[in-house]
């Protein structure tokens, strides 16, 4: 049986939200520092690209990116209709293109709803 994460047809940009998901679960240091967007994304990608197989290299699909009610951040073909709940942030062109704006605008990996709730612990004590 294949396992179906890494099975060869599974696209990067599907599993980048679930790559750095798992950094930050598990690989966060015991002192609760939080690694920063930038930590994560350059662990995983490699001249601006996520590495992958060989046939995403000549892929000129333009994505756009895309945002949801928790301020979490990923790209989309431009010519489908987003998934329920995922809102155009404004950004679209080639994989590498979106990736970085990623980059450059996800500086804080925790949902919303977290970044909220431990500001109103850290305002109350």
């Amino acid at each position: 049986m294949k396992n179906r994460f890494f099975y060869k047809e599974s696209r990067p940009e599907k599993i980048t939200f679930v790559l750095m998901f798992l950094v930050l679960a598990f690989g966060a240091p015991a002192n609760d520092a939080t690694p920063s967007v930038n930590q994560i994304l350059d662990k995983y990608m490699w001249k601006g690209t996520i590495m992958s197989n060989s046939d995403d290299k000549e892929d000129t699909t333009i994505y756009k990116v895309v945002v949801n009610h928790e301020e979490q951040y990923s790209i989309w073909p431009a010519d489908r209709e987003n998934a329920l709940g995922w809102n155009d942030a404004g950004k679209s062109g080639i994989k590498a293109e979106c990736l970085a704006y990623i980059k450059e605008v996800w500086t804080d990996m925790r949902p919303l709803s977290l970044r909220k709730r431990m500001a109103e612990i850290a305002a109350t004590s």
